[in-house]
């Protein structure tokens, strides 16, 4: 039911809309009737005569005009499109160069973003493996510096109790009791001493890496050397006893010969005080020594410390670098994918508006040669009017020729009649009077 209602429907709107096309033609008609009656009454006869034929060589006069309307109406419209379609392709066009033109400066700015980073990345990059390079160089030389102040403190000390050994050995020639006690002191001492900073040689080597553990063993082996230093006062202040020892036997009363043996002795003791004070000022140079590179040691800590926040944060900057230096290229791909999108597509489009432009050159061709012909079969039709006008004038001439005495034969029965008409009425009012 529904769908014969709507099918009333559709017919009763195609019936009211073809009733709505008659009437307004037939007011248009009228229009264009009422319009041209003047202009029909300003031809020639022999025109009025052709136009009020009911057909023009066979073809109806409401054919005709159709077939102008349309054909007018035609290339009107195919001009107008013609023009608009051209201006639009050139709009289009001029668009797609401008939008090209945009998209190639992005691409060029993001290319020359992406050179920056990466050159940012580079010089990062070199700066860190440079300032890493110093690092291994200063931690080398720390090690070395430090092997070799151990090494120069281990030999230092064996030539100290290589020495003292030497001036125990010349002291014991000047008597055995003074050997044995010497021997008894100085042996024990220098085997204390010797086996001591071999363990602490051992120990240093073995803990290069870690700076705190370095100083702690450095202070334990300041304090070595001061234990050291002790046994060597100790030494000395034995050497003083014997010395006085020496004075008491002197107080004895002995030989001539006795004496010069122990004057000589005596010179030998105050050469061993000379020494003994040499190497004392000696300690005291190992005991500053040791103090400055306790001070160095600590000095390539806080620059270790620093190196190490430095790398810390250059290690940083790389990474940020690198993450931009991703998301740069991560942006070219994305820009370089979207470029060759739009390549495609404007290569695309471009195609498109070529065809179309072919076509519409191929149409306006056409239509050209439509024209043309519609032209030429114009002008045929004007022609062929001219040759009727021609024809009806030939042979209206004949005929005028013999109409000519008929209307003269006409206008005098007319003016014939028209005076006896005129004596009738003088002869009525004469009777009248």
């Amino acid at each position: 039911m529904e769908e014969a209602e709507e099918n009333n429907a559709t017919s009763f709107s195609v019936d009211d809309m073809i009733e709505m096309m008659e009437n307004n033609w037939n007011a248009l008609y009228q229009a264009a009737a009422e319009t041209a009656v003047p202009l029909l009454d300003m031809l020639p006869e022999e025109m009025k005569a052709v136009l009020r034929q009911p057909t023009l060589f066979g073809i109806a006069w409401t054919t005709f005009i159709w077939f102008e309307v349309a054909v007018s109406s035609f290339f009107a419209l195919l001009f107008c499109g013609c023009i608009c379609s051209a201006r639009k392709s050139r709009a289009y066009q001029s668009d797609l160069v401008t939008e090209i033109h945009m998209l190639t400066e992005q691409k060029a700015k993001a290319l020359d973003g992406m050179k920056t980073t990466t050159k940012h990345f580079d010089d990062l990059n070199n700066e860190y493996f440079i300032y890493r390079g110093e690092m291994k160089t200063i931690e080398q030389d720390k090690k070395d510096l430090e092997v070799s102040s151990q090494g120069d403190e281990h030999k230092r000390a064996k030539k100290e109790i290589q020495h003292l050994q030497k001036q125990v050995k010349e002291l014991s020639d000047g008597g055995s009791d003074r050997s044995s006690l010497l021997d008894g002191q100085v042996t024990p001492a220098s085997s204390l001493d010797g086996s001591m900073l071999t363990d602490e040689v051992k120990g240093k080597t073995k803990k290069l890496d870690n700076l705190t553990t370095e100083l702690d063993q450095l202070k334990t082996e300041n304090n070595d050397l001061k234990a050291s230093v002790s046994d060597k006062d100790n030494e000395i202040e034995v050497l003083k006893d014997c010395l006085v020892q020496l004075k008491g036997m002197q107080d004895y009363g002995e030989t001539e010969v006795d004496n010069e043996a122990r004057i000589q002795q005596l010179l030998d003791v105050n050469k061993a005080n000379v020494k003994i004070n040499l190497l004392e000022d000696e300690r005291k140079a190992l005991e500053e020594k040791l103090e400055e590179e306790a001070r160095k040691i600590h000095n390539l800590h806080d620059d270790n410390k620093s190196l190490s926040k430095e790398v810390e944060s250059l290690q940083r900057e790389r990474k940020k670098a690198t993450e931009d230096h991703e998301e740069a290229r991560t942006k070219l791909e994305v820009l370089t994918e979207y470029f060759k999108g739009k390549e495609v597509e404007m290569q695309r489009k471009l195609g498109k508006e070529e065809a179309l432009k072919f076509h519409s050159q191929k149409e306006l061709d056409n239509l050209g040669e439509k024209t043309a012909a519609a032209e030429a079969d114009l002008s045929n039709y004007k022609q062929q009017i001219q040759d009727l006008k021609d024809e009806i004038e030939k042979s209206e001439r004949p005929l005028d020729n013999r109409l000519l005495p008929m209307r003269k034969n006409h206008t005098k029965a007319g003016l014939s009649q028209s005076g006896q008409v005129t004596q009738k009425d003088g002869n009525n009012d004469k009777n009248e009077g």
